[in-house]
């Protein structure tokens, strides 16, 4: 195998100079893709370099996987939908990186760096699935970050947010997470850079429970046998506002079936939240 071509190093290899260009991320066929310009910015290297990487490691990559090559109308449309970019007319064909794709260039690359970068990218950038595939079927409708000259420790802050939400509150689902990072980005750009998530079940709170029991809180909280069953096949963790201050809290929400479980264990019916 070649040795791979190294990234720079520094704070030039920082995550935001992707959110920060000014568009959300575009999809082709349906996925949040890259160009080569914008991973190497990812990565803290040169285009050149992504490209050099891509021809020496060939058999890591295959089309329709790891990269799209766009051409003809495809290209055309991207021209618009990437009118920041500014496409060169000359330009016949366009390599679009997935994220297994940028996956393979983490390897080549294999720093700790690199890692933690493409880490971000997933999080971040390619989690964009659904925002990415209505860029896609409306390309001319661009989405622009609110106002300008946008601070790079702005830009580190919203990279760093979920590793930081984590760390605070470590029993959040992954829901909640997204739901967090999508309400701080809309603020802090004027558009979310993930969307909101889709819940499909019905959750109660232990408070909606107690209520339907006719006991309270702290009597249906301190009963044996009950903190065990806030797992994850039960329901959820959000973050919730402190009864007693304006503090964020974690408060787990119950599912039908974690709902079930509580009333088994005092004996009740199955009934629904």
């Amino acid at each position: 195998m070649t040795d791979p071509i190294m990234p720079r190093t520094g704070a030039e290899s920082n995550l935001p100079a992707i959110t920060a260009e000014g568009s959300t991320p575009v999809a082709y066929k349906g996925l949040p893709v890259m160009t080569t310009e914008r991973l190497a910015e990812a990565f803290g290297t040169d285009a050149v370099r992504i490209r050099q990487n891509h021809s020496k490691n060939g058999e890591r990559f295959t089309e329709g996987v790891h990269f799209f090559k766009a051409s003809g109308a495809d290209l055309e449309n991207l021209r618009v939908a990437l009118g920041d970019s500014q496409i060169s007319s000359k330009t016949r064909s366009l390599i679009l990186w997935t994220e297994r794709g940028a996956m393979n260039h983490a390897k080549i690359l294999e720093t700790p760096e690199a890692w933690q970068v493409y880490g971000k990218l997933v999080d971040t950038y390619f989690a964009v699935k659904d925002f990415a595939a209505a860029v896609e079927a409306k390309p001319r409708k661009n989405v622009t970050i609110r106002g300008t000259g946008i601070s790079g420790a702005l830009i580190r802050a919203v990279t760093d947010f979920p590793d930081k939400l984590r760390r605070q509150f470590p029993h959040l689902s992954d829901n909640a997470v997204q739901a967090a990072y999508s309400q701080m980005t809309g603020i802090a750009f004027g558009t979310p850079l993930i969307p909101l998530p889709v819940l499909t079940e019905q959750f109660c709170t232990t408070t909606d429970l107690a209520a339907e029991l006719g006991i309270t809180v702290q009597k249906l909280s301190r009963m044996e046998g009950f903190q065990a069953l806030k797992v994850p096949a039960n329901g959820e963790t959000r973050l919730s506002k402190s009864e007693h201050s304006a503090k964020q809290v974690e408060q787990f929400y119950w599912n039908a079936t974690g709902r079930a479980a509580v009333l088994a264990l005092l004996g009740q019916g199955e009934g629904s939240c």
